[in-house]
């Protein structure tokens, strides 16, 4: 899941995003078989 915002006003040209992933194990997707939460938060401001 990819979640993005770009709040206007004095802030405008600022984005922040979230992508989360959630994986369920796999022979070769997860280290020893199991299930991890991937998460993360991205800043990023245009001049």
């Amino acid at each position: 899941m990819d979640i993005s915002y770009f709040p206007k006003g004095s802030l405008k040209g600022l984005s922040i995003r979230d992508r989360v992933e959630v994986n369920n194990g796999g022979q070769y997707l997860a280290p020893n078989n199991r299930s991890f939460v991937y998460n993360r938060v991205m800043l990023t401001y245009q001049f």
